[in-house]
């Protein structure tokens, strides 16, 4: 694959890497619990399904962004870093505070107020930004001279 079609693949993965994020993470999840039928503790069984799903799919994205960056410039391989970077910390840190804290709640054992969702949306919104400015910034700029005509 030549360093054009690298970069054309890096960018395509990148931003469906970011829509994916945008339509799970900030718009299907918190919807489920507007359902009126749904309990809250069926509503956590559900999103914790949906964000093992959603965290399989971004092993993937990442995995083929590291595979595409090598052709990118400097400032794209540091916003997929930091883009990186978040995701790793979601799975090692906020995720599975957020886990346990569900498993009062599904128990019944309501521990209260948390600022871990808080600290997973402010990480998804800087991943998400990260993201489409990385592809944004690998996108080849196409620069033509303008010929001037003597007068």
């Amino acid at each position: 694959m030549n360093q054009v079609m690298t970069r054309h693949a890096l960018i395509i993965t990148v931003l469906i890497w970011a829509g994916v994020c945008i339509g799970a993470n900030m718009i299907a999840a918190p919807a489920k619990f507007h359902v009126a039928d749904l309990t809250l503790p069926v509503a956590l069984q559900v999103g914790r399904v949906q964000f093992q799903w959603i965290r399989y799919f971004e092993v993937i994205m990442a995995s083929l962004a590291l595979l595409f960056v090598l052709a990118a410039p400097p400032r794209v391989k540091r916003l997929l870093g930091i883009a990186i970077a978040i995701f790793v910390v979601q799975g090692a840190v906020i995720l599975p505070l957020l886990s346990a804290r569900t498993d009062l709640v599904i128990k019944g054992q309501y521990t209260g107020g948390s600022y871990m969702h808080i600290y997973f949306i402010i990480c998804e919104f800087i991943k998400i930004i990260t993201l489409i400015s990385g592809a944004i910034f690998a996108m080849p700029v196409k620069i033509e001279s303008v010929r001037h005509a003597d007068t």
